[in-house]
């Protein structure tokens, strides 16, 4: 079965997670949705990483699955979501993805990370201010991407 992981990536943990995956699963292919140029014709499973801030996910992600929904629901279908607020997950999906996706895709939460020696001073504050966190963390659920 030829699969590809496709993800956008703002501070790093959603490209860990899509490593892991590529290497857990020996999956070739692994590119950011924004360098992407092939046709997911091409492909059986298509697997697709972003991050979530504020609520919303990438927006690269959100265009190119857009773009290509009509493709997307032909394929066996991954999204895996990087986001470190739990509380607000279920809501988070109505918001950032349509009804035929949610019924479609096998979709999971990844946890997250905050690294701060990656954020900028503004959303340090941010995190400091919502989160309650004042240093780098990270709680990637790898159970969760074994799953996929």
């Amino acid at each position: 079965m030829k699969t590809i992981i496709l993800y956008e990536s703002k501070h790093g943990c959603t490209e860990t997670c899509a490593s892991y995956i590529k290497e857990k699963n020996n999956i070739q292919e692994m590119i950011k949705i924004s360098d992407f140029k092939g046709n997911l014709g091409e492909y059986d499973r298509i697997m697709i990483g972003t991050p979530v801030y504020i609520g919303q996910i990438n927006k690269k992600v959100k265009s190119f699955m857009t773009l290509h929904k009509d493709m997307l629901l032909k394929k066996e279908f991954d999204i895996f979501i990087c986001s470190m607020n739990e509380e607000n997950y279920e809501q988070m999906l109505i918001m950032n993805f349509d009804e035929d996706i949610r019924n479609h895709a096998k979709i999971i939460h990844a946890g997250g990370a905050y690294d701060f020696n990656k954020l900028g001073w503004f959303s340090k504050l941010i995190v400091k201010k919502i989160a309650k966190v004042d240093h780098s963390i990270e709680s990637i659920k790898y159970d969760q991407l074994d799953s996929i």
